[in-house]
C-alpha cells in the first residue's frame, strides 16, 4: 500500500508548482501523506497499518531516516525507499539515452555536458556516500548521483538489481571514459556485490 501510494505528492507537487524538485518547492512525500489523509484514501485500513503506510509515505524521500520510528515503519519505508529507486532509474534512463525537448522535468532542468563532472559528486561516490541533489550541474552528475543510490540500498535484492537490470552498466557507458568514472564503477560494483 505504501509504494502504491508513495508519490502521491507529485501530483498536486507538479500542479502548483510545475517542477518535481523538491528544493525549489515543497516536500513531496509530506505532501503525499496529507494528500491520502485529506481524500481519506486509507481510512478503510485498521489504525496502526494505515499509520504505517502514511508514515512510510511521509518519510520515503527523506536523507535519512530517523532513528526513533518503529521497526515496522522502519521496514516498510526501507522498501518503498529501494523500490523508488530502482523504479526512478528505470523511468530516467531513457530520458537520459535520448534526450529532446519536453524532458526537462523528469531530467531537473540540467543539460548533457558531455565530458563534464561536478566534483562534489564524485567525491560523495569515492567517500561510499550518496550524492545531493543540489550539487548536479549536468546530466553527467544525476547519473553519477543514480549510481550513487549504491550506498543508500537496505537490502541484497535491490543491489542485485542494480546490476542484474543493466542500469549500472547503462548509466556508466553515458559517461566520459576516465579513469575516475572506471575506479567509481569498479567501487559501486563491490557495493552492490557487498
Amino acid at each position: 500500500m505504501a509504494a502504491l501510494f508513495h508519490d502521491t505528492g507529485r501530483f498536486p507537487q507538479y500542479e502548483k508548482y510545475g517542477t518535481f524538485k523538491d528544493a525549489e518547492s515543497c516536500n513531496h512525500g509530506t505532501l503525499g501523506a496529507r494528500t491520502v489523509l485529506r481524500h481519506k484514501l486509507l481510512d478503510n485500513l485498521p489504525r496502526k497499518q494505515r499509520n504505517t503506510v502514511i508514515g512510510a509515505i511521509a518519510l520515503h524521500n527523506r536523507t535519512t531516516l530517523p532513528g526513533f520510528i518503529s521497526y515496522e515503519l522502519r521496514t516498510c519505508t526501507e522498501i518503498v525507499r529501494d523500490s523508488d529507486k530502482i523504479d526512478i532509474i528505470k523511468v530516467l534512463i531513457p530520458h537520459m539515452t535520448d534526450i529532446r525537448p519536453g524532458n526537462e522535468a523528469p531530467l531537473m532542468g540540467l543539460t548533457e555536458k558531455p565530458d563534464e563532472i561536478t566534483d562534489s559528486i564524485l567525491l560523495s561516490l569515492k567517500k561510499g556516500e550518496p550524492a545531493i541533489y543540489s550539487e548536479m550541474r549536468c546530466l553527467n552528475d544525476f547519473r553519477l548521483l543514480l549510481l550513487s543510490w549504491a550506498y543508500d540500498l537496505n537490502f541484497v535484492w535491490s543491489r542485485q538489481e542494480m546490476i542484474k537490470r543493466g542500469y549500472v552498466a547503462t548509466l556508466i557507458s553515458q559517461l566520459p571514459d576516465t579513469g575516475q568514472v572506471h575506479a567509481v564503477h569498479k567501487q559501486v560494483i563491490e557495493q552492490l556485490n557487498s
